[in-house]
């Protein structure tokens, strides 16, 4: 295994000081815009964007005339990965007994509303939590410790939260490990925001009223058996890219 060097110590923090700066500056986005939260959320991910492309941020793997194609291909096959990881932790919860599942009220306006929004959040949190880190990163310390700093930032807001449970913070850091993995060794960052952007969708869209309506026992999907299951499902993931990646010719 690599040994973390003072130099990537080093890297670490000045990658870090760079991305804490950054959250403030979002966060002073949403206080500035608080009655308007998706506005702060579209202009913090512009921002974001831009700087991710200036650190020339990996979005995609495909070169030459398909370059157009088949990445757009890949994102709606992400989505669609991510909405099914969703309903298989709405399954899940369900044969558990960990939620109550009734039928919610569908309003195509208010769930196209809600699928922007999911798509804006995921766009914005890949930046923050994974592209961008990556990107800070990429070159100075070893590829590994990047997925490791990246999969902590995902984590590390959880850790704030009054209450939080273990089985929350494995499923944060599974699905963090596997969208890092997809971002630097996979199909690139537009893959990982469609597997975020499903899953939000299905649970915080889906199953909160726009088709179901899903009354967690616990108030939330990451905690419980759906977490569990999740977190398991993110990790068989992670180690299929992983030994896919080792074992594909280069």
């Amino acid at each position: 295994m690599t040994t973390l060097r003072l130099e990537d110590v080093h890297a670490l923090k000045w990658a870090g000081a760079k991305l804490l700066a950054a959250a403030v500056g979002l966060r002073s986005l949403e206080v500035l815009f608080a009655t308007r939260p998706l506005l702060a959320v579209v202009m913090g991910a512009l921002w974001l964007d831009w700087w991710a492309q200036r650190l020339k941020a990996r979005w995609s793997d495909s070169e030459g005339r398909l370059s157009a194609i088949r990445p757009a291909l890949r994102a709606l096959a992400a989505i669609a990965f991510g909405v099914a990881l969703g309903w298989v932790m709405i399954g899940a919860a369900a044969v558990t007994h960990t939620a109550r599942v009734r039928w919610g009220h569908w309003h195509a306006i208010g769930f196209s509303l809600g699928a922007f929004r999911t798509a804006a959040y995921a766009f914005r949190d890949e930046l923050l939590l994974r592209g961008i880190p990556l990107a800070l990163t990429r070159g100075r310390i070893p590829p590994r410790w990047s997925i490791g700093f990246s999969t902590v930032l995902a984590v590390a807001p959880w850790t704030t939260e009054p209450g939080v449970r273990i089985e929350s913070l494995l499923l944060v850091a599974s699905m963090g490990l596997f969208l890092a993995l997809v971002w630097q060794d996979g199909p690139g960052g537009l893959v990982a925001w469609g597997v975020h952007a499903g899953w939000l969708l299905v649970v915080q869209i889906v199953a909160q009223g726009a088709l179901l309506d899903i009354e967690w026992s616990r108030r939330s999907p990451s905690a419980g058996a759906p977490a569990y299951f999740g977190a398991c499902l993110f990790l068989l993931s992670s180690i299929t890219l992983y030994r896919w990646k080792r074992t594909a010719p280069p």
